[in-house]
């Protein structure tokens, strides 16, 4: 048995503070495991190495957010990983320090009230409050209800632009060729921009571009056909000084940006006075590739698994003809 602790009492067994960092002390010989600086994290670490539940004393949202990140963030489609981590990151500013426990539905309420300037944004930092705060529990973290559940969030409205052909062209106009390229490409396909700026050469086979969704991992083959077919070629053949394996690349071979397409259609855009947005293209296609009985090859083309998704796709509808009431 060891001997009894002298300094730094209030650790667990086997967990030690050497040089202003905590340890995992362990096996025989004994083997050093360094859990960092940060003594809530440690400890998280330390129950993980145990097989314990987190010690009541770091069951805080900062804790949670950490082991998120740790376990399951590396797990998510790159975007998604960005997206949550910027949340993440508020949401520990705001919440970290507190207790699982201590959080309350009036906490979460009084937080949508003080974001109502970006209402879209604050709908999705508690929708992964409730995701991190349902982790907790699963973890044995808490065993606090969650406070994210009844709490009504701010109203939103499905965007109902739809990009004309003239309001394309007006800005198809103004564009560089890469862009021009870019625009065509995601038109055509319906894809996410994060998608499109990694098609390759060796995606275009059998007379088929062949796509790998990042955000659902949905495998998908579109048939190389018509007006794709043009713009495919048109980039394959594009002058460059270095020849990349993207279609979309710069002259220096280097794979066009998501930073470099938005800079360039924001400006494009500005020079035709238009105001769509590249993701309203998604929409242009999935509406145009609908039909009046059938959302099924929209939703094949985009990729949902829910056809009531696409149909928020679908756009520019007529409402349905109705009669008036009858007059006496």
């Amino acid at each position: 048995m060891g001997r009894p602790r002298k300094t730094n009492t209030d650790l667990p067994p086997r967990m030690r503070l050497h040089h202003g960092a905590y340890w995992y002390v362990a096996g025989s010989p004994q083997t050093w495991t360094r859990l960092g600086t940060d003594r809530a994290a440690a400890l998280l670490e330390w129950a993980r190495l145990e097989g314990a539940a987190a010690p009541a004393a770091v069951a805080t949202v900062s804790a949670a957010i950490t082991r998120y990140r740790r376990d399951l963030l590396p797990k998510l489609a790159t975007q998604t990983q960005r997206d949550y981590g910027t949340i993440l990151d508020r949401l520990d500013r705001v919440f970290g320090k507190l207790g699982l426990a201590a959080i309350r539905p009036q906490h979460v309420r009084q937080y949508l009230d003080k974001r109502s300037a970006a209402p879209y944004a604050a709908n999705r930092e508690v929708a992964v409050l409730s995701l991190l705060f349902g982790r907790a529990r699963e973890w044995g973290m808490t065993d606090a209800a969650n406070p994210c559940t009844g709490v009504r969030r701010h109203a939103e409205h499905a965007r109902t632009m739809l990009v004309t052909a003239e309001a394309y062209k007006a800005v198809h106009a103004h564009a560089d060729e890469l862009l021009r390229d870019a625009m065509d490409l995601l038109y055509l396909t319906a894809q996410r921009p994060a998608d499109v700026l990694k098609f390759t050469r060796q995606d275009v086979r059998d007379g088929l571009l062949h796509v790998r969704q990042g955000k659902t991992n949905q495998a998908l083959r579109i048939r190389v056909a018509g007006q794709l077919a043009t713009v495919i070629e048109r980039c394959l053949q594009r002058p460059a000084r270095i020849k990349s394996m993207y279609l979309l690349a710069t002259d220096d071979g280097a794979r066009m940006t998501a930073s470099t397409l938005r800079s360039r259609f924001d400006r494009a855009r500005a020079t035709a006075g238009q105001t769509w947005q590249l993701r309203d293209l998604r929409a242009r296609a999935a509406t145009e590739t609908t039909d009046a009985s059938s959302t099924e090859q929209a939703q094949a083309l985009l990729g949902h698994r829910s056809v009531t998704t696409t149909e928020r796709y679908v756009r520019g509808r007529a409402g349905r003809v109705v009669d008036g009431t009858p007059g006496e």
